[in-house]
């Protein structure tokens, strides 16, 4: 029997698991398919089988971000390890606005994921002299290094692109991190422009984007 074949008699139920956040692929690889893979395959819950990106236009002509990242997962039943795949992936640190689509008879999809992000988007046309003032990695260790010390959350991942430089970070609730980096947008020349966005577990909350001020002379 190929492999193929067997890996479809012996973990049958396609899942999909829709990642409410920007990772890159290798980053996709080390924050969940590698770990989720380690765990289904040694408790015989199932495997991970492959991963992509689902792009999306953003707000700057000619760019595109990402709206989720996919995990194919194939589970031995929807019951017992269906459960486990759902608790892996919030332990993992799935963020809110997650998903899971699976067929149980009719199609389903069900909401996935506890971790707030805070979304700090640096103008990347601001004047060089603000980007010297601090190099990228102390800006990134300012950040994360406030957030920590605090236990209000902690640096996911940075994504670029021409007019913007997304870093951004998870925790338990999105507005405490704000609250602990705000200082810093005073202080730090380059956070000027900035925006800054909120994932919240309440889709209603305001504000749901910030947009840091030019500093006075």
């Amino acid at each position: 029997m190929n492999k193929a074949l067997l890996l479809n008699k012996s973990y049958p139920h396609f899942v999909e698991a829709k990642l409410a956040e920007q990772l890159t692929p290798e980053n996709r690889a080390e924050f969940y398919e590698k770990p989720l893979r380690e765990f289904l395959e040694s408790n015989s819950f199932g495997t991970v089988t492959g991963g992509g990106t689902l792009l999306t236009p953003r707000m700057f002509p000619g760019e595109m971000g990402i709206e989720f990242v996919n995990l194919d997962v194939q589970l031995s039943d929807l019951d017992e390890a269906l459960t486990a795949l759902r608790a892996k992936l919030v332990d993992l640190g799935a963020p809110v606005g997650s998903m899971l689509a699976y067929e149980d008879g009719d199609q389903q999809v069900e909401s996935l994921g506890n971790l707030e992000l805070l979304n700090v988007f640096i103008d990347n046309t601001l004047d060089r002299s603000f980007f010297e003032a601090i190099g990228f990695d102390d800006l990134l260790a300012k950040l994360n290094g406030r957030l920590e010390k605090s236990n209000a959350g902690k640096l996911r991942s940075v994504c670029q692109w021409p007019r913007e430089t997304l870093i951004y970070f998870g925790g338990a609730d999105a507005d405490s991190m704000y609250e602990t980096i705000k200082t810093l947008t005073d202080e730090v020349l380059v956070l000027q422009n900035a925006r800054i966005t909120f994932q919240r577990k309440d889709p209603i909350r305001q504000p749901i984007e910030i947009r840091v001020p030019f500093k006075k002379n």
